[in-house]
């Protein structure tokens, strides 16, 4: 874990030698728009009627951008379901509760804790992990959550906010004014509205609307419909299916015949990235975890990093810890991140458990 703030708190109250570094949030790579400013995020939201969902941390920024979320960033917010939702529906925003710390601002400080009322205390702990703040524009808190939780508990609870807060779940007036059927059917897939998706790409035989089909058939486990659908698919766009070709035969533990599909992905495709990560949990369930290990770390090494090297890094930490009946005396081995923060602790990385092709 990393060190709390408050450990720090004498260095960081000597004003004159103080330096707070950079935000963490400018080092992130997840994909998630973070709100630049505390000003920035309540304008956006009040402007788009979206509710803001806020990190509040009280642990020491590191030079490498590590922060006190890590758990909820490989998690939940390189789950493409979850960045898919949060893009759509609402107004992500990373503070710093601690003075002198790029992240921290005051008004943030007193929006939070208004509502949350122990995040204000110098030296305080949450199980579960740092808590995740669902809040209106007016600073009404409608939901919370512990950080270091599964990305399926995370998805619910996002969807629960939304369902109980139903003005700010309404369609913008530029999704009003959408014609193009596929735009429509990324929304309902980002809603989780799969039946609506479906509806939309009836008619649509545009290879990225039968990918997007496929994508839908693969997070609902229809291995049938997913098979039929990617038969459809053109040779203009060939990576894109053998990628998804690669999941489900992944999905049915065929692991020889996804590594041959994930070997015709070129290195200059953008689902490079995700193909080696999946090749990774290939060799992971077919008994070969060095393999596995050594996949994930050149992934984390020689790519530049993004959603799938932080989970690749994840993974890898995971696989070397190994089961809990491995463990000497009861207790995990320390197994340092190559990303350079703390250990991954709080939940295991369920794609080397689960074998259903989400991820």
């Amino acid at each position: 874990m990393l060190c709390p703030l408050s450990v720090l708190l004498p260095c960081l109250l000597a004003p004159q030698s103080v330096d707070p570094g950079k935000n963490p949030i400018e080092l992130d790579r997840t994909g998630i728009a973070w709100a630049a400013s505390f000003e920035a995020a309540l304008a956006r939201a009040d402007a788009e009627r979206r509710l803001l969902l806020i990190l509040p941390d009280n642990y020491a920024p590191t030079e490498d951008g590590s922060f006190g979320f890590e758990m909820f960033r490989v998690a939940s917010a390189c789950d493409e379901r979850v960045a898919r939702l949060i893009q759509r529906r609402f107004v992500p925003y990373y503070t710093n509760l601690f003075e002198h710390t790029a992240a921290y601002d005051t008004n943030a400080f007193e929006f939070v804790v208004s509502e949350k009322k122990q995040l204000g205390k110098e030296e305080t702990s949450f199980a579960g992990g740092l808590p995740i703040l669902v809040m209106t524009p007016s600073g009404k808190l409608v939901a919370d959550f512990p950080s270091a939780v599964p990305a399926d508990e995370v998805l619910a609870r996002l969807l629960k906010a939304l369902e109980k807060n139903g003005k700010y779940n309404a369609l913008s007036r530029a999704e009003k004014d959408e014609e193009d059927g596929l735009e429509r059917a990324r929304l309902q897939l980002a809603l989780l509205e799969y039946d609506k998706a479906r509806s939309e790409l009836k008619k649509d035989t545009r290879d990225e609307a039968l990918l997007l089909l496929a994508r839908i058939a693969r997070e609902e486990g229809d291995w049938k419909a997913h098979e039929r659908t990617l038969a459809s698919v053109t040779p203009a766009h060939a990576a894109e299916a053998a990628l998804e070709e690669a999941w489900r035969h992944f999905s049915r533990g065929s692991f020889e015949a996804a590594a041959q599909e994930l070997a015709t992905v070129p290195e200059a495709n953008p689902g490079r990235d995700e193909a080696a990560y999946l090749s990774g949990l290939v060799s992971f369930h077919a008994g070969r975890k060095d393999e596995a290990i050594a996949t994930w770390q050149d992934l984390v090494r020689s790519r530049p990093l993004g959603p799938w090297a932080y989970r690749a890094d994840w993974a890898s930490c995971c696989a070397q810890r190994g089961e809990p009946s491995e463990w000497k005396d009861g207790l995990p081995p320390r197994v340092q991140p190559l990303l350079g923060h703390g250990e991954y602790q709080g939940i295991p990385n369920p794609d080397l458990a689960r074998r259903d092709g989400r991820n």
